[in-house]
């Protein structure tokens, strides 16, 4: 594993794109958070080989490097330094991704349906119904919002 990296795949079909709720676990410092699919690199993976595998492991998603659209700054955890590729991925049948063993739960999220606000504990966030995304997710969230969102043809 190459520690202290790791990848993110927003995976996007128009204004829909994927978000999954982490399983709660001991060993994991963002159990239970609404999060993009995406975890640490291995040992000789490139940060788009490890966004497709945890896409897979994640979502059940069979995407290959040709469906990835751009690669995003590096962003990294407030909490920590730690290197994290955001790639926006071409999604297909985004309502065909099912979750993994670590995710709780997977939504098609409309970025339209998003609504920005302030929590007391958790700064800047986002609500998409129940969910909150904040920390990392809710700034590459964010970027991809201002930078990004749109300028892709389908």
């Amino acid at each position: 594993m190459r520690h202290g990296e790791a990848a993110v795949g927003l995976i996007i079909d128009r204004s829909d794109l994927i978000l999954i709720k982490r399983k709660v676990r001991p060993d994991d410092p963002w159990s239970g958070d609404v999060a993009f699919p995406g975890g640490f690199l291995k040992e000789n993976e490139s940060p788009a080989q490890c966004v497709l595998r945890e896409i897979r492991e994640e979502v059940s998603l069979y995407l290959t490097e040709r469906d990835i659209l751009a690669e995003m700054p590096i962003h990294y955890p407030m909490s920590r330094q730690l290197p994290v590729h955001p790639f926006i991925i071409r999604g297909y049948s985004l309502e065909d991704a099912t979750p993994g063993e670590e995710v709780d739960e997977v939504r098609v999220v409309n970025v339209s349906e998003l609504i920005k606000d302030y929590d007391q504990n958790k700064g800047n966030i986002y609500r998409y119904q129940d969910w909150i995304i904040w920390g990392l997710t809710y700034r590459i969230l964010t970027t991809y919002i201002e930078r990004y969102y749109g300028n892709f043809d389908f």
